[in-house]
């Protein structure tokens, strides 16, 4: 334990030396929460709506109101033509246009089917796809209001043999971004952090020259290793706590769940990418190469294999299969869990055990390239 805390202290007095890396260790998980926060967002709105009302009745001005009546709209231009809607479109002035046909009001007075095209910018697939969502969702409202005025207009009742459909959306009731993205964004920020920052430790030992003096220690690899680590747990514990503390202030969200749980997690995790950054590090000979190696390894698979943004379920099974070894996935899967859902361990047993395997398996093989580096 004495050699261990040697070695703890001196990484310590070369993480305060290095005042930038310290400044970027503590502030870029805030930033990195605010940027993604508010930036990485999902929610389409305010999208840019020209419309084409060649019937200009009554119903054809309240079905385009039915639009408007929410911020998901901006009527942006007010077209003449369906060919200057698909100029407007091409340009990039408008987003959607709609082109209402003459006798839509008749239509809709009378009950008959009447054909109104919508034109949607498909160039991103994922707001077209959400945008005609909308699109459907506000025709079938206002249809179904048209139809419930008419039947008690001839003094009809409503709702009798029908069937009464009330929905109730469990743990993110507002269907907000941020509520969905903050808790899988501490996995990756964690992981980034975590694993670039250490595979840095012992590469400097390389580049500065002081190699010579750690293998001169009386210590052995896993002294070492768990020295050098334990300054960028605490860090990153610290870290862990600060993206809670944002998250609460800046989107409101809240743990659900054990506090302790979820740092109990967090501990456990974090051994396993800590391991892997001083593993990385025996690897290389100078700091940049171990930084590309630590981004490439963490940044992208834990963006893209995590179930971060991306569901896994609609991803081919050869891909699905790659993730099983991203370790982002488990950590994501259980802070989720424990933060939306506020579930104990027992819900998410597997991910706890491959991820106290994680921990035993880097730790080993930082401590076996460890003692090779210092034996050569």
């Amino acid at each position: 334990m004495k050699g261990i805390l040697l070695v703890t202290w001196k990484e310590f007095i070369h993480i305060a030396r290095d005042r930038i890396g310290l400044f970027i260790m503590v502030a870029f998980p805030a930033i990195t929460l605010m940027l993604y926060g508010y930036a990485l967002n999902f929610d389409v709105k305010n999208v840019r709506l020209g419309v084409c009302d060649l019937d200009k009745t009554k119903e054809s001005r309240a079905f385009v109101r039915s639009f408007l009546a929410h911020d998901y709209f901006g009527l942006v231009e007010d077209l003449q033509s369906a060919e200057e809607v698909e100029k407007a479109l091409s340009h990039g002035e408008i987003a959607v246009g709609i082109v209402i046909p003459k006798d839509f009001g008749r239509a809709v007075q009378t009950g008959k089917e009447i054909a109104v095209q919508a034109l949607i910018d498909g160039a991103n697939a994922q707001s077209a796809n959400t945008v005609l969502g909308y699109i459907k969702g506000f025709t079938l409202n206002f249809v179904a209001r048209k139809i419930q005025e008419k039947l008690e207009a001839t003094g009809l009742r409503i709702g009798q043999g029908g069937m009464d459909l009330r929905m109730l959306m469990y743990y993110n009731p507002t269907l907000e971004t941020a509520r969905f993205l903050v808790p899988g964004l501490m996995g990756i920020v964690l992981t980034v952090m975590a694993v670039v920052a250490t595979a840095l430790s012992l590469v400097r030992e390389k580049e500065r020259g002081t190699m010579t003096m750690l293998k001169m220690l009386p210590f052995r690899a896993y002294q070492i290793v768990i020295g050098k680590t334990l300054p960028y747990l605490l860090f990153s514990l610290f870290a862990a706590g600060l993206v809670l503390v944002a998250s609460k202030v800046l989107f409101g969200v809240e743990v659900k769940g054990s506090l302790l749980l979820l740092f109990s997690m967090l501990l456990v995790y974090l051994f396993g990418a800590l391991a892997l950054g001083v593993f990385i590090s025996s690897l290389t000979e100078s700091a940049q190469v171990a930084f590309t190696i630590g981004v490439t390894m963490t940044m992208l698979p834990s963006f893209i294999l995590s179930g971060f943004v991306f569901p896994l379920e609609s991803m081919p099974w050869a891909v699905r299969a790659v993730s099983y070894i991203v370790p982002a996935r488990y950590i994501i899967a259980i802070i989720r869990a424990i933060m939306l859902k506020g579930e104990g361990l027992q819900t998410f047993m597997f991910e706890f055990l491959w991820l106290v395997g994680f921990a035993i398996a880097m730790t080993l093989f930082a401590s076996i390239r460890v003692r090779k580096t210092l034996a050569g």
